[in-house]
């Protein structure tokens, strides 16, 4: 009995002085830093929560509880937030620009006026949430738990809903501009004035919902289900409206001019001043020569035109389509290519300073010595391009999808690519430095690459080659590395804390001065490490079985575990909180 009191007492001794990090082992200096700043700043102390107006990029609050705080003003862009309590809190006006808030509980928070482009939300709790007037462009919604949320204002371009069920939901006033709500569940819905243009709503259930007067300008509604649907001074020029179910649907006076109405079957619907002369059963195809500096020609078809060295610099093209056109060294700075489709254009050597490509197809498209210097591409599907030589100097990418793409010798200062894919592409450029918070590389070659300094916070790195690369002073906290091949790698100085080294091999590499605490590593390799004193390592570091009891235990108090994949059981077993 003496033997096991004594046991005990000196588990729970050993568990203190493990679990409870000191001031010299803090795993995030730099957010230590910003939030005692922040709160000397408003002259509070740590029990107030009043972090509003505060400078908080990049910080790492994963788990941590936030619940009734105060962040109203404050910058939180790139922030991980994954599995964070912000229940009640206080985000006006936020800004949130690619933050993590993966399986954040946000129930009852005040999101009103803030900024989440281009955030990550899925597996999120926004029940009963506020967020009148709040921008989600390009934000992931996928999954996430929208109970008794009003969308009053609220801009959702190029969001991710798909299948959501929306029926319970206010839209009023709601800008789904390109937004994917495929397959989501809309019956009902009141939809009037709505902007839905460029909005994928494949297979959508939109039944009995009214549209009227709303835009639906090249829209994809194929296969949509709008049986008993009101579609009153509907604008659906340019739209695929092939497939269409529109039994007992009332139609006045609505714009089909150019659009795609293959398969539609009018007969069953309720219709008045219906005009379908300039509609088309398979591809409308417009052609228009008048392409010039600061032209306005949006939703506009210019496939398979030759438009080389030609000046529409400034021009709003917007939702247009370009493929397998002949753009080369044409003259395109700062012209509005939102939603177009530039699939297999050939772009070399044009110049697109401050270009707007949010949201493009441009998969097969020929970008070698483009100059994409301060443009958006959040959004775009770039995979397969060929941007060898290209510069993206100032370049904003928060989601855009470079898979397969050859990104060879191009030029990426002070580019900022979070949430975005690379996944295959050909990365022989200058990494150092780089911006890479929550990018997906998994399966990317970077064996030999030089990634010193470079921010990879949260980055998915499953599968990765990154065997004999150079990844001294990077930030590879929270990175999913799981099956890495890390084999002779230098990580000389940089943080791994809490990142899924699972079935990764780290044999021959340079850890000396590394940060190892708190992370994932079941089946990993470290035979040959080089450490040092000041290798900063703890019981998920061991293998013996007393170390990974005590690994197991700091890692339910910090709520940390690694990644992984998720079906619809959290939202669909997801109880409402009275």
């Amino acid at each position: 009995m003496k033997i096991f009191l004594a046991l005990s007492i000196l588990f729970v001794a050993v568990i203190i002085l493990v679990i409870i990090p000191s001031d010299n082992n803090s795993h995030n200096t730099s957010t230590d830093a910003k939030i005692q700043s922040c709160l000397e700043k408003n002259h509070q102390t740590p029990l107030t929560r009043n972090l509003s107006d505060c400078d908080l990029i990049g910080v790492s609050l994963r788990g941590m509880n936030l619940e009734n705080s105060n962040l109203e003003g404050s910058d939180l862009s790139g922030s991980d937030l994954t599995k964070s309590n912000l229940k009640k809190s206080n985000l006006k006006n936020a800004v949130m620009l690619g933050a993590n808030l993966r399986e954040a509980d946000l129930y009852r928070a005040d999101l009103q006026f803030a900024t989440l482009d281009g955030s990550n939300l899925r597996d999120a709790v926004l029940e009963d949430a506020t967020i009148d007037h709040a921008s989600f462009r390009y934000t992931k919604l996928y999954k996430t738990i929208l109970a008794k949320v009003n969308f009053n204002g609220v801009d959702a371009s190029y969001a991710n809903f798909c299948g959501q069920d929306m029926t319970k939901i206010l839209l009023h006033k709601t800008n789904f501009t390109g937004a994917d709500l495929a397959y989501v569940n809309l019956a009902n819905a009141d939809l009037r004035g709505s902007y839905l243009r460029g909005a994928y709503l494949k297979d959508a259930n939109l039944a009995y919902s009214d549209l009227t007067n709303s835009d639906l300008r090249s829209a994809n509604l194929q296969g949509v289900n709008l049986i008993g649907a009101t579609i009153k001074q509907v604008n659906l020029a340019g739209a695929d409206f092939s497939h269409v179910k529109l039994n007992s649907a009332i139609i006045d006076d609505a714009n089909f001019d150019g659009a795609n109405i293959n398969s539609t079957d009018f007969t069953n619907a309720k219709t008045t001043n219906l005009a379908l002369d300039n509609a088309v059963y398979d591809k409308t195809i417009l052609i228009s020569t008048k392409l010039h500096k600061a032209a306005k020609y949006p939703n506009e078809d210019f496939s398979n035109l030759d438009l080389h060295e030609k000046d529409f610099s400034e021009s709003e093209v917007e939702f247009s389509t370009f493929a397998n056109s002949n753009l080369k060294k044409a003259k395109l700075s700062h012209t509005n290519f939102t939603n177009s489709n530039l699939e297999k254009t050939d772009l070399s050597g044009a110049d697109m300073l401050g270009a707007i490509l949010r949201g493009a197809d441009m998969k097969g498209a020929d970008m070698k010595n483009v100059n994409l210097s301060g443009a958006d591409l959040s959004g775009a599907d770039l995979k397969g391009v060929d941007l060898s030589n290209s510069v993206l100097y100032g370049a904003k990418a928060y989601g855009t999808d470079f898979a397969e793409a050859n990104l060879t010798n191009a030029k990426i200062k002070g580019a900022m690519f979070y949430g975005s894919k690379f996944g295959k592409a050909v990365l022989n450029l200058d990494l150092r430095n780089g911006e890479f918070v929550n990018v997906d590389f998994s399966g990317t070659d970077l064996s030999g690459k030089d990634l010193e300094s470079a921010n990879l916070r949260n980055a998915l790195l499953h599968k990765s080659n990154l065997e004999k690369s150079i990844l001294k002073n990077a930030d590879l906290s929270f990175a999913y590395l799981n099956s890495a091949n890390l084999k002779n790698a230098n990580l000389e100085k940089a943080s791994l804390f809490a990142a899924d080294l699972g079935n990764a091999d780290l044999s021959n590499s340079n850890l000396v001065d590394a940060d190892l605490q708190l992370i994932y590593s079941k089946n990993a390799k470290f035979e040959n490490i080089q450490r040092s004193d000041k290798t900063k390592t703890d019981s998920c570091f061991e293998k013996d079985p007393m170390h990974k009891a005590f690994c197991k235990i700091i890692l339910k108090l910090y709520k940390i575990g690694p990644p992984y994949e998720t079906t619809f059981e959290h939202r669909d077993q997801y109880k409402l909180r009275q």
